[in-house]
């Protein structure tokens, strides 16, 4: 059985060797490609130049916490003229360019900024094995794609149960908790839209 039939996110990947220590294990990985394509000209090229190794942490396994030392290849892009005379290769279905989480783990922790804050956010992170301080969580929130993480399109229509879709769609800068002035509700919608505020802040 493949390692990416159990894993998907490290297709195109080998597993050179698996290290326990305590409650945290690391993956050896390394890419199976012979070549790797030059981010700029995007031409393919097999002169390693040298290597290095690269870790990042992912998502819980069975209870443990994982981290996955990678071995990246730097290559040299025989193109003459382009400015990216040696790159190094890149794992897009795996981590972000420099980062150092997997695009899995960054998504479940920024799903936790968003529904529980900074504090909060990091004590329930720590208990799933994922351990982060309340600042770097934050950090994750304030550079998230809200757009794309906050609602879909069809939630819209539906927020708060009230035909307000259309107009919070194009007054997005409107909050949808203090719409309702006629009535005693309608303030205490805004009461607690200012308590929710500094919560957000944690």
């Amino acid at each position: 059985m493949s390692l990416s039939m159990l894993f998907p996110q490290f297709a195109g990947l080998r597993l050179e060797q698996v290290a326990l220590d305590g409650e945290a294990v690391t993956l050896h990985l390394a890419s199976s490609a012979r070549f790797a394509c030059c981010p700029l000209c995007t031409r393919r090229s097999k002169r390693v130049q040298s290597i290095y190794h690269r870790t990042v942490a992912d998502l819980p396994l069975a209870g443990r916490q994982p981290l996955l030392r990678l071995r990246v290849r730097r290559f040299r892009c025989g193109v003459p003229g382009c400015p990216r005379a040696i790159f190094a290769e890149r794992f897009p279905k795996l981590a972000a360019a420099y980062g150092r989480r997997t695009l899995g783990q960054r998504a479940a922790l920024e799903a936790i900024a968003f529904a529980l804050g900074g504090s909060a956010g990091a004590r329930l992170a720590t208990r799933l094995s994922s351990p982060i301080s309340r600042a770097t969580l934050l950090r994750l929130l304030r550079s998230a794609d809200v757009a794309r993480t906050a609602c879909s399109s069809c939630a819209w229509g539906r927020r708060l149960g009230l035909p307000q879709g259309s107009s919070l769609r194009h007054h997005p800068g409107r909050s949808g908790a203090a719409t309702d002035r006629r009535s005693p509700r309608g303030s205490k919608s805004r009461d607690a839209g200012a308590v929710a505020q500094p919560v957000s802040r944690n």
